[in-house]
């Protein structure tokens, strides 16, 4: 199968998503109190400190009662709510854990219109996916 991307550029996002890979996580989340409709969802994050520290978005986290994590080498952690932003859908976890893999965050304003973007995640624990 051909994908139509230049092999270079090819071997360049295969380079990134190895990269990023091991920092993704799966996110589990139970909602609801008292047994009052107790519900679940899931989505993804980035480990993005060796020290457990994770990013996702707020969305994802939103009124959970429980928040439990799944680290690509499938280790499981409950985690902690550090904060939220309902704006810019962004909130911060954190997880006990050490000597975790991790991606940086980049420079945004260096990011220009019109460059390859490439989405890595865990969503439906599909261990991972790129987009």
């Amino acid at each position: 199968m051909q994908t139509g991307a230049r092999p270079e550029l090819e071997g360049a996002l295969t380079s990134l998503y190895r990269e990023a890979n091991p920092s993704v996580v799966y996110i589990l989340v139970t909602s609801g109190d008292s047994g009052f409709g107790m519900r679940g969802g899931s989505g993804t994050g980035w480990v993005y400190s060796d020290d457990g520290m994770i990013v996702t978005n707020n969305h994802v986290i939103a009124d959970a009662s429980k928040i439990e994590i799944t680290l690509n080498d499938k280790r499981t952690f409950e985690a902690k709510l550090i904060g939220t932003d309902p704006n810019t859908d962004i909130a911060v976890l954190k997880i006990e854990a050490n000597d975790l893999p991790y991606v940086k965050f980049g420079d945004s304003d260096k990011v220009r219109v019109g460059e390859w973007v490439l989405a890595v995640g865990n969503p439906f624990d599909l261990t991972s996916t790129v987009t």
